[in-house]
């Protein structure tokens, strides 16, 4: 839960701060330590080119920074830890929700459960069905989202890497394609392929990675329902060693 909000209109004007999941309209979450924000214009390009896909008011990403500068500027004194802040965006409001970078372990478990969000390319605030999972589940455990064909797509607030014994396998369509996986992708380069993943796969997958930017790589150890365990920490070593703490804030 956030531990200060602070809303505006498209003018600058501040505004009574709400509840922006379920809206029409995008986000993006990114870590903040002392004075430096991680992968900030990365995470504000995405956020601007979502809102242009979903066809929102155009807004210039130079005054989303004025105004987060001067929101971090007004409350410095409030956050002298790692931060994490989100940045909502509707044809009428400009939220950011800044509250205390809590790390997830770095091994998890996890359960599968058909969803699919759509439109999957994009970051929107039709994040509810997802945030009730992330509330139910807790920091120890990660969903893996199945479509409507049975396909592995993508965990509730990460991308997957399936290790296979000869290659390593990220699925093919269905998932937000994140700014952490980018940056893993250029860490793994040729061994990645792309392949549509069904449950029959994890009979002969020997490791799940899921990562975001904010928490980085996390390695899934076992999926209890399915009777999966995880052989292998070859993947989620590769990229601990490759990408570094300045990956992100794990």
């Amino acid at each position: 839960m956030s531990e200060f909000r602070f809303a505006y209109d498209r003018q600058g004007s501040p505004v009574v701060p709400e509840n922006m999941f379920g809206k029409q309209g995008v986000f993006t979450t990114f870590g903040m330590r002392g004075n430096k924000l991680a992968a900030c214009d990365l995470h504000f390009n995405r956020l601007l080119s979502d809102a242009h896909r979903l066809d929102l008011v155009p807004i210039d990403a130079r005054i989303l920074k004025q105004i987060l500068y001067k929101c971090l500027g007004r409350h410095v004194r409030h956050f002298p830890y790692s931060k994490r802040i989100r940045i909502s965006l509707t044809n009428t409001v400009i939220q950011f929700d800044i509250g205390k970078y809590c790390p997830r372990p770095r091994r998890l478990w996890s359960k599968i459960e058909p969803f699919s969000r759509r439109p999957f390319e994009i970051k929107s605030l039709d994040y509810q069905r997802l945030l009730d999972m992330q509330n139910r589940d807790g920091m120890y455990w990660e969903t893996i989202l199945m479509d409507e064909e049975f396909g592995l797509t993508e965990g509730r607030s990460t991308n997957l890497l399936f290790g296979f014994e000869d290659c390593i396998v990220m699925p093919k369509t269905g998932f937000l394609p994140g700014i952490g996986l980018g940056e893993a992708l250029k860490a793994l380069g040729e061994k990645v392929r792309q392949k549509t993943l069904g449950l029959e796969d994890l009979s002969k997958c020997r490791e799940i990675v899921c990562l975001n930017h904010l928490q980085g790589p996390m390695q899934i150890i076992g999926i209890p329902d399915y009777n999966w365990q995880s052989s292998s920490s070859q993947i989620y070593r590769l990229l601990r060693r490759s990408l570094g703490r300045g990956f992100s804030w794990w």
